[in-house]
């Protein structure tokens, strides 16, 4: 356990050392500037989802735009840190470096994995926490279930972090983003193909399976019913009054048991493969 703390308190550093921190930074200038926009235009109100229920404008900017951009950004940083870190370091030979001394390659990417996820999770949290501080100046009201929702969002870096290195066992840097990101891609493509298929003039029940088979591959839509769950009253298909992409079933224990599975899956897939590389 030792080797391990060891080697996630050097990958931290090598974050630190890269000015991820700046980046996550701006991230959230950016997300503060955005979330009280709408005090500075004077939008109170907005009307949302087919019934017209009116509901506070920067409400609904941190729930349509705000969550987004988490899930977003946090892919983007977490793919970056979690391909450089593996394929980033073997390409550059500094992983010899560590490599020789009594530290196993189990430990080294276990290591590796809690590195990058401590930085993830500290940029979510700073990220929600901001969007959270925000609606609380403009409203005078703690929406809390906000910071629920950012443990919840927390899934991400896990999926992507276990992604990268996985690709990163055995391929370069960028290859190894590359595909991380198209397995991301395909996974989101669910929403659309479904929503393609179930079109009355199009009526694919085809292209629906298809779309549905795409969920299984990074299991993103089971974390993003989880999100919708712990943002309780602020889900989109609550303000909207109307079901969401997400909606076709509520959250429930199949979404975490299939997460813990697939993720226990991938990093042991990413253990086997690390431990036969070259270096």
């Amino acid at each position: 356990m030792r080797a391990i703390g060891v080697i996630a308190g050097l990958t931290i550093k090598e974050a630190l050392r890269k000015k991820v921190y700046l980046l996550a930074i701006l991230i959230g200038v950016i997300f503060c500037l955005l979330s009280i926009l709408p005090m500075f235009m004077g939008w109170s109100f907005k009307s949302l989802g087919p019934r017209e229920r009116e509901v506070y404008f920067p409400v609904g900017l941190v729930v349509f735009l705000g969550i987004p951009m988490i899930r977003f950004f946090s892919t983007l940083l977490t793919v970056l840190l979690a391909t450089g870190t593996l394929a980033g370091e073997i390409e550059k030979g500094s992983l010899l470096v560590i490599i020789p001394r009594p530290i196993s390659r189990l430990q080294v990417l276990f290591g590796k994995w809690i590195g990058v996820m401590a930085v993830m999770c500290l940029s979510i949290l700073l990220w929600s926490g901001l969007l959270w501080a925000s609606l609380y100046v403009q409203l005078g009201y703690s929406y809390h279930t906000i910071i629920f929702a950012a443990f919840v969002l927390m899934l991400y870096p896990v999926f992507y972090t276990s992604l990268g290195l996985f690709f990163s066992a055995f391929t370069g840097q960028i290859l190894a983003a590359a595909l991380t990101l198209l397995c991301g891609g395909i996974s989101w493509a669910e929403g659309i193909l479904v929503f393609i298929g179930k079109l009355p003039f199009v009526h694919l029940p085809l292209l629906v399976r298809l779309g549905k088979a795409c969920a299984y591959v990074v299991p993103m839509s089971n974390a993003d019913r989880w999100v919708d769950h712990a943002l309780g009253a602020l889900s989109p298909s609550n303000l909207m009054m109307m079901p969401n992409r997400l909606a076709t079933r509520p959250a429930d224990a199949f979404d975490l048991v299939y997460i813990v599975i697939w993720t226990c899956t991938v990093l042991a897939a990413s253990v086997l493969i690390f431990q036969k590389r070259d270096l």
